[in-house]
């Protein structure tokens, strides 16, 4: 159990960051090298004021995605994307409103996009909550030099040691989903460089 806890402490939250963070930058570079055409297609779905909106955008994408790639204010760089995804998924993705061919894979996408959200309200409100919680459990000394820290916590509140290795393999297998996003989502970059057409997340 060790080893998997010391796995998901020091490379999980590196990998996550980084593979999350590819999703917004790879999405702001095309948008960006796009410029003219994702425009266009803003005004097309009903963006409102898409010469407005379009550089609002590109600001949060490549700032939210700098920040949580490098680990700076990350809560503020999720809390900017998830600003930015809400709307990106109601005026790109309503697959209800697509015609019944195109439905399944809006719908994909839509459900990916929440997704997405889900992740980035982990990192800006779960993990402060999470923090509170540990605090409560144990003096804020012991956090000092101690390795995965609420898996040792869970183990200590329950007196046994499977919940603290449910926790420890969760978090390592969050890792390989947000991987696994990542690689779904450059499917739809290769697509989208193939049919010179913005990307859309």
């Amino acid at each position: 159990m060790s080893a998997l806890c010391n796995l998901s402490k020091n490379w999980g939250p590196l990998a996550g960051r980084i593979l999350l963070a590819f999703l917004f930058l790879q999405s702001g570079f095309d948008k960006l090298l796009k410029y003219d055409i994702t425009q266009a297609l803003m005004a097309a779905r009903g963006v409102p004021e898409p010469q407005i909106m379009l550089p609002l955008a590109l600001a949060a994408l490549f700032a939210g995605g700098v920040m949580l790639l490098i680990g700076w204010k990350a809560r503020w760089g999720a809390l900017a994307l998830i600003v930015f995804m809400i709307p990106v998924t109601w005026y790109f993705h309503r697959y209800w409103t697509f015609p019944e061919a195109l439905q399944v894979d809006q719908f994909h996408h839509f459900v990916k996009n929440l997704g997405i959200i889900g992740a980035l309200l982990i990192v800006t409100f779960c993990y402060m909550l999470v923090a509170i919680t540990a605090l409560g459990a144990q003096p804020a000394a012991k956090f000092e030099g101690q390795e995965a820290g609420l898996a040792v916590i869970l183990q200590n509140v329950t007196g046994k040691v499977w919940p603290a290795l449910v926790l420890s393999a969760g978090a390592v297998i969050s890792v390989f989903s947000v991987a696994l996003a990542s690689l779904y989502g450059q499917t739809r970059v290769l697509l989208s460089a193939t049919l010179k057409k913005p990307l859309v997340l």
